[in-house]
């Protein structure tokens, strides 16, 4: 036989409590030895052991992975109702109380479950939800990581049967990967009804065989699938001969499988070791692996987050490199341009001060006394006789000196002037006469002016 696969590199062993069969798509031919196993009691680690190195030689490969296949009875799959749990709670709740859902268990076990299509949506959060579970013996499992260990090749998984025959139908009957469909396993005495959904196991029923070929029809009926169900057979010749054609006459369409396939489907055992690299979903788990599996997780997180740490350090740096190369840029552009700003500054404080010294020039313009109109203020309100010598202006007053017949008259037109405050004298009158003239008197007055303006 020469078959094709994803899983190359990966050799299947299928157990029974009677035989090993090792089968890949690496190789053409399948290889068988008788072996008791005992339950993994008895010395079947070092059988299996050695039973595990042969086959691997006889594949020709080097240190291939192993995935094991646990064969019923040494492997018992059914489903379960159970209220919403966790899939590690799950499974330690099984494994307690394996005695009361698992008919064969016997002593302590290893429990693997999942949640099937019925229990993952629409049902309610207290309501019980579809399980499929799978039990084996913890001492077998036990024995088959130690003869891994002992044949020197690396344990990949260890699954049941079913999980390796739902891999194995999507092969056969490629249209299983889309939809629903139904895989029998046809043995003497004994049928497995596994239901597919999408290409996954969804659930395991066991009957009697081909007589129970009805009862078989009605439950894919009542799935609403008899008239297009999707149905495969496989097993030994006349035990899915007598199979195929009671299910036939119960009203289903049996397909067939492609031809290349045709022999392999004779052999549940090598069938499943074929197809055991891609077995999905059941998995048993020993302790020891699933504290591998945590201290891998937890590295990876470390690793994680060293990598996180690192990048953004790195990031910090590179914004830093960043930023200062654009204040040097920044620094270079402001040296540039350093000597224009400081003559526009210097010029710009010149043009102020002009302005200030302007400004100022405008408000002594505006603020400064018209003298001329005291002046010509003087020159109407003075009397006829009276002359003036000097004329000063000082602030807000104005000091007059001169001549007049009479100084009084002179003292009393100048406060009458518009815009005078008051008149003094500062001096005293002088009265001077010169000969054949009419005497003067010598006047010096001071005005102050209305207002503060200067």
């Amino acid at each position: 036989m020469s078959h094709k696969s994803s899983s190359a590199g990966v050799l299947g062993i299928s157990l029974t409590p009677l035989s090993v069969t090792a089968a890949s798509a690496a190789v053409a031919t399948v290889w068988q030895r008788e072996l008791a196993l005992n339950d993994g009691a008895n010395g079947s680690r070092e059988l299996l052991g050695t039973a595990f190195a042969d086959a691997a030689r006889a594949s020709g490969m080097e240190k291939p992975e192993l995935v094991i296949v646990l064969m019923p009875p040494l492997a018992e799959t059914r489903a379960i109702a159970l209220p919403p749990l966790s899939e590690d709670d799950r499974n330690r709740f099984l494994a307690r109380n394996a005695g009361r859902y698992f008919v064969a268990a016997r002593g302590a076990q290893v429990v693997t479950s999942t949640a099937t299509g019925a229990g993952k949506n629409g049902s309610a959060p207290s309501a019980p939800s579809a399980t499929l579970a799978s039990s084996a013996a913890q001492l077998l499992t036990q024995a088959v990581h130690a003869a891994s260990i002992a044949a020197g090749c690396e344990l990949r998984s260890v699954v049941p049967a079913e999980s390796a025959w739902a891999a194995a139908a999507v092969a056969l009957w490629p249209v299983f990967a889309r939809g629903a469909g139904y895989f029998v396993i046809a043995r003497d005495g004994r049928a497995d009804l596994l239901t597919l959904s999408h290409g996954r196991l969804d659930g395991v029923r066991r009957f009697r065989g081909a007589g129970d070929a009805v009862q078989m029809a009605k439950l894919i009926a009542d799935g609403g699938d008899r008239g297009s169900a999707r149905v495969g057979v496989a097993g030994p010749n006349a035990a899915a001969h007598d199979m195929i054609n009671a299910l036939t006459a119960a009203g289903l369409r049996v397909l067939s499988p492609e031809p290349k396939w045709t022999t392999l489907a004779e052999h549940p055992d090598a069938l499943a070791a074929r197809f055991a690299g891609d077995a999905d979903g059941l998995e048993f788990r020993s302790d020891a692996s699933v504290e591998r599996d945590r201290a891998r997780v937890k590295r990876n997180a470390w690793w994680a987050l060293g990598a996180a740490a690192a990048t953004l350090l790195l990031a910090a740096v590179v914004h830093y490199m960043g930023v200062k190369r654009e204040l040097a840029h920044v620094q270079t552009s402001r040296a540039g341009v350093r000597t224009q700003v400081e003559a526009t500054l210097v010029g710009r404080s010149s043009v102020d001060a002009a302005y200030r010294q302007v400004a100022s020039l405008a408000g002594t313009s505006r603020s400064a006394r018209r003298w001329s109109a005291v002046l010509a203020d003087l020159a109407a309100y003075l009397p006829i006789d009276a002359s003036l010598t000097a004329v000063r202006a000082r602030g807000d007053s104005v000091f007059i000196d001169g001549v007049a017949i009479r100084a009084a008259p002179v003292f009393d037109a100048v406060a009458r002037i518009p815009g005078v405050a008051s008149v003094r004298a500062t001096a005293p009158v002088r009265r001077e006469a010169v000969e054949g003239e009419e005497p003067l008197e010598h006047f010096s007055l001071g005005a102050v002016l209305a207002g503060a303006k200067r």
